[in-house]
């Protein structure tokens, strides 16, 4: 039985980037931000803590599973659209010391260059993104991942709201198909990897489509 979803709150923000962290330590896109080294999982969770800070908390979901010590094993990050770009980037300038001392300056150029390619692809049409999703590789194959993202789908179904995200696995790309997510552009400008823009419209157009 998959455990409980529920959403996470702000004071939770540290153990849902140390889950992410651990989650997404060999994940492509993120190859390009925090570059392999020794303490890569370390610098990987400070700036995912950085992202959760700098984020608006009226645009911000964050869905958590646990296991049965209460542990945070596997969570869903979703952003709501900015109105425009240059809005998501100013919001971050406050917490540039937060990112600089996870990332270094390079590092801080690396991620701000990997949000300007992802970004271009992003649908114009107000979405919620999926920043980020993972389990822990101890709680793989369970279907938590899975649960996480369907738990938030039907509440943006009911909602009448779209979806959207990348994904760098073929595998991945086939769960998504029958959640109802169009392929769009390949994405080309990372070093480490080609995802591919996924949309899923909102559910009032899905059963126009239909």
């Amino acid at each position: 039985m998959t455990p409980p979803i529920e959403r996470a709150p702000r004071r939770e923000h540290a153990a849902v980037a140390d889950a992410l962290a651990s989650a997404l330590l060999a994940d492509p896109v993120y190859a390009d931000i925090v570059l392999p080294g020794q303490h890569r999982q370390r610098a990987l969770r400070r700036f995912l803590a950085a992202v959760l800070r700098s984020a608006p908390a009226d645009g911000l979901i964050i869905d958590a599973t646990r296991d049965d010590r209460g542990r945070i094993v596997g969570a869903a990050v979703w952003q709501r659209s900015a109105v425009g770009r240059d809005s998501a980037v100013l919001a971050q300038l406050p917490h540039l010391p937060a990112f600089l001392g996870a990332l270094g300056p390079r590092g801080v150029l690396r991620a701000a260059r990997t949000q300007r390619v992802l970004e271009r692809h992003r649908p114009v049409e107000a979405h919620w993104y999926l920043f980020a999703l993972g389990v822990r590789p101890e709680a793989q194959r369970a279907g938590l991942g899975t649960a996480l993202l369907q738990h938030r789908l039907d509440e943006l179904d009911a909602a009448g709201e779209a979806a959207y995200l990348e994904s760098a696995s073929a595998r991945d790309r086939a769960l998504l198909d029958r959640l109802g997510f169009v392929p769009g552009a390949v994405i080309q400008g990372l070093a480490s990897a080609r995802p591919v823009a996924m949309f899923r419209p909102h559910a009032r157009r899905v059963r126009r489509a239909a």
